[in-house]
């Protein structure tokens, strides 16, 4: 049997320390150099950011925080979608710069790790996503000001600035999420991000181009326009969480109600839903689960070819 759920604090933290225990050696210390690279960053360069005037800038973190938090997306081809909350990270960067707009990521990450989030992470996974954020937002604003981007040029001298910070985002984003993954799945961090992140550059390419176009039409048009463009992804925020607290709340009745342990799996094998009867019968919690690759709960001597007749039925 794993560890009981337990709602004090200190079970709950020697829990969470369990499972970072749980992972490979090699994710572990990953998980760990990324969290100390980005804390590195942003502790070194956040003297330098730029608070003033101080209600844009909150109006950045808390844009950015919603959207984050309930993965508000606007759909643009069959299959893909535009992460709202990248489009204001992207405004923020060119409004605001790198060492500024750490801040709007470093908060975007908590809160899209614990405020909308059905059951706690681990801490260190929320530190992890924070640090991503810090190093991608950092990375992709000195690539733009190296460039030549600035917050006063026109569309047109804008262009290879914004591709080189929108390709920059993409990779520092992307590349070492998949490496995570890979080293606690024991799986190749190429295919990963090939069948899992490679798609979505376009959405990275347009979501820059997308925050561009908003702050040109503001700058010219007035305070007005620019609350009206933003009434709409807040909007949609509220409406997704309703729909999503209505889907969740019949989704949850049947899974928690089920007698019979039932998983899902995707095309890479990694286990997205865990209902309580399949951690009554493995003994482990869905937080230790989600995300893992089945191959964690079938018996090692069956375990190749099981993993072998997953493969030939896919």
């Amino acid at each position: 049997h794993g560890p009981a759920r337990d709602a004090s604090g200190g079970n709950r933290a020697l829990y969470y320390g369990e499972v970072f225990r749980d992972l490979p050696p090699r994710a572990r210390w990953y998980i760990v150099a990324i969290i100390g690279l980005g804390a590195a960053t942003f502790a070194l360069l956040v003297p330098r950011a730029v608070f003033l005037p101080v209600l844009p800038l909150l109006f950045f973190i808390v844009l950015s925080s919603l959207t984050s938090a309930f993965k508000v997306q606007f759909p643009i081809a069959s299959g893909s979608s535009m992460s709202v909350s990248y489009v204001v990270d992207i405004a923020a960067l060119i409004l605001r710069g790198p060492h500024t707009t750490m801040i709007v990521g470093a908060v975007s990450g908590w809160t899209q790790s614990t405020f909308n989030s059905k059951e706690g992470n681990p801490p260190y996974r929320t530190l992890f996503n924070m640090s991503i954020l810090v190093l991608t937002i950092q990375a992709s604003g000195q690539v733009f000001q190296r460039l030549g981007g600035t917050d006063t040029a026109d569309l047109t001298a804008m262009a290879v600035p914004l591709l080189g910070m929108a390709l920059t985002y993409f990779l520092v984003n992307t590349v070492p999420i998949a490496v995570a993954i890979a080293l606690s799945t024991n799986q190749s961090a190429w295919r990963i991000w090939k069948s899992e992140f490679s798609s979505s550059a376009p959405s990275y390419l347009l979501g820059a181009a997308a925050a561009a176009v908003v702050i040109a039409v503001t700058s010219t048009s007035g305070y007005w326009l620019a609350l009206l463009l933003t009434a709409a992804p807040l909007f949609l925020t509220y409406k997704m969480y309703r729909a999503g607290i209505d889907v969740e709340a019949r989704q949850g009745a049947i899974l928690e109600a089920a007698h019979d342990a039932i998983l899902t799996i995707d095309q890479q094998l990694n286990i997205r839903e865990f209902n309580p009867a399949a951690e009554q019968m493995f003994g482990r919690l869905r937080t230790d689960i989600l995300g893992r690759n089945v191959e964690l709960l079938l018996p090692p001597a069956d375990r190749a070819a099981q993993l072998s007749a997953f493969s030939r039925y896919l």
